[in-house]
């Protein structure tokens, strides 16, 4: 199975191959980050089975991009290179997740920090291989209540 915080891990790690000056920070950074900078969580938004041997995890990535000043085509510039950089797939480890969706949008007390959510599917296999030999040979006697003979 994979990992969550190695999901976020390589988010993290992708982002620093991007913009290697960009500070990274997660939720436990509630105040004194130096700008810019970037804000990353993760969430499970679900988890079912599939069928009785595959499940599916579809995991949330929230990205939010803070600026000292806004500047609108700075955010446009960062906006295309995480869109054109995160649209398909994320290698994690020895997997490689399909993205699912990627939206963006704006939150803060202004508007003014831009946002990314990346909706990522993750199927794994959920089959339980039983290790044990094979029977290799069965040695059957029936016994009939009233023989007597037996």
């Amino acid at each position: 199975m994979v990992d969550t915080g190695k999901i976020l891990k390589a988010v993290n790690d992708k982002l620093r191959e991007l913009f290697p000056k960009t500070k990274i920070y997660g939720i436990e950074t509630k105040e004194g980050y130096k700008t810019p900078c970037f804000n990353t969580e993760i969430k499970i938004l679900s988890y079912s089975s599939v069928n009785a041997h595959i499940t599916r995890t579809r995991v949330e990535i929230t990205i939010d991009y803070l600026m000292t000043t806004v500047d609108t085509v700075e955010q446009l510039k960062v906006l295309d290179v995480i869109k054109n950089n995160f649209y398909k797939y994320l290698k994690v480890g020895d997997r490689v997740l399909h993205v699912a969706d990627v939206s963006q949008g704006y939150t803060g007390d202004y508007d003014d920090v831009l946002t990314f959510d990346i909706d990522i599917d993750i199927y794994e296999n959920t089959y339980i291989k039983i290790i044990d030999k094979p029977i290799e040979k069965v040695d059957l006697r029936l016994k009939r209540k009233d023989d007597i003979y037996n």
